[in-house]
């Protein structure tokens, strides 16, 4: 059970049960913070409660009659046991959409440690980093996102915008092109790649 997995870890669960009936529901919110397969029970925190021990069985019923959902609060830089690289990535750049960023940045370090291979976690280091103020951390993230995806415009679209920042337009210009390039050959939206192109003063035609 994945939960278990994250108790392992350290990582105690508040978990949504439903005690009551099917036609009846009775929703309870509780923190699994133990289990024990010898006794075959769990551990689990009721508001100010002493922690409590229910049956196993009991609790995968009620746990899954809520629709099995549960909910970690890690603290910066700790990833979940349990999750798809997607899954997890996705979280952070959430976390990082809603004005933690100092917390997104040390998500995505530690997303790097466990998927070190992954350009889009470069890519969206890079970016927070830059944008935090450490512009050269964060164009050697960026770097590394186009040498891992070198078919990929964003890496090269995010390094024209810094390059021009920077004022080295010549740079500028040439990842910007690159990335219009690399967008056409995707087949993505080629608004955005040439927005960034005509923002640092190169020229392009308009497809028909």
């Amino acid at each position: 059970m994945s939960l278990f997995r994250e108790l392992e870890a350290g990582h105690p669960v508040l978990v949504l049960e439903n005690r009551g009936l099917s036609f009846s529901p009775l929703y309870h919110y509780s923190v699994l913070a133990g289990y024990d397969l010898l006794d075959e029970t769990v551990t689990l925190y009721q508001g100010d409660q002493e922690p409590a021990k229910e049956a196993l069985d009991t609790f995968s019923r009620t746990w899954a009659r809520s629709g099995s959902q549960g909910l970690l609060a890690l603290p910066p830089g700790e990833l979940p046991a349990e999750g798809g690289e997607g899954d997890i990535l996705t979280s952070i750049i959430e976390l990082e959409g809603a004005g933690q960023r100092e917390e997104a940045i040390a998500g995505f370090r530690a997303f790097l440690v466990r998927y070190p291979k992954s350009w889009r976690g470069h890519f969206s280091l890079g970016g927070a980093l830059y944008l935090s103020g450490n512009t050269a951390d964060g164009i050697k993230h960026l770097e590394t996102a186009t040498k891992l995806a070198p078919d990929r415009p964003e890496p090269l679209n995010n390094l024209a915008l810094a390059a021009y920042g920077e004022g080295r337009q010549d740079k500028a210009l040439r990842y910007a092109d690159e990335a219009v390039l690399k967008a056409r050959e995707q087949g993505l939206d080629l608004a955005p790649y040439l927005g960034t192109l005509k923002e640092v003063g190169g020229a392009f035609e308009v497809e028909h």
